[in-house]
């Protein structure tokens, strides 16, 4: 039976992450799963302990992985300081399977499609934009907070920027954004880019609008 024995970008406390991970085949051998768009990669022993001792692998208590389990499976991972802090913040709820496995003091994960992992990070990241746009700056801790889940996700780049108290704030984070983006290449002037976070927020309160009145339609009724 091929088992799970490690995680590979070793994942941080701080985090609620998709991860790849790597099994040890009956042959022997290792396999790495869940790397975006390219298929797994046969390690050996030499090869694995390698990625441990250079810190892009840490070693977890061996998990049996499901014999349904392809190459686009990969690892779920909820940190232990991503669940204290989303509990102190009164975040969306986090969905851990009840079967995931725990690396000690540092955080749980689980093992299961690559897809099925996404659609977690994505609810919550979702849930935990909506309150940042319905109450403004008082969820600024829960948008940085989202940074740690999907930071690449417009959601999360525009929470950040409109929980900030001040509109001299504001311009200062519009002003990193665009920065970082042009870093990458990407070249974004700062009007276009509040523009998009601006249209992002106003999606958001429009759902929100439209579910409030939904409501009280069906209260009248009665």
């Amino acid at each position: 039976m091929s088992t799970v024995v490690a995680l590979l970008d070793p994942p941080s406390p701080s985090s609620f992450a998709v991860v790849p991970f790597v099994a040890g085949e009956d042959t022997g051998a290792f396999s790495i799963y869940g790397l975006t768009g390219r298929p797994s990669r046969q390690l050996d022993a030499a090869d694995l302990e390698e990625l441990v001792q250079q810190g892009h692998a840490v070693r977890v208590d061996s998990v049996p992985l499901p014999a349904e389990a392809r190459e686009d499976w990969a690892a779920g991972w909820a940190g232990d300081d991503f669940l204290r802090n989303a509990s102190r913040l009164r975040a969306p709820q986090v969905s851990i399977p009840p079967d995931a496995h725990r690396l000690e003091a540092q955080g749980s994960f689980w093992v299961a499609p690559r897809e099925e992992i996404y659609a977690l990070l994505d609810g919550w990241l979702r849930e935990a934009a909506k309150d940042c746009f319905e109450q403004g700056s008082v969820k600024a801790d829960l948008a940085a907070l989202m940074q740690w889940v999907l930071p690449g996700r417009l959601e999360a780049q525009a929470a950040l920027w409109y929980t900030r108290p001040s509109e001299q704030e504001r311009k200062r984070e519009l002003d990193w954004q665009v920065r970082i983006r042009r870093d990458l290449g990407k070249v974004v002037s700062p009007r276009e880019l509040e523009d998009s976070f601006r249209r992002v927020a106003g999606e958001f309160q429009s759902r929100l609008s439209q579910a409030v009145a939904g409501r009280s339609r069906l209260v009248s009724r009665r």
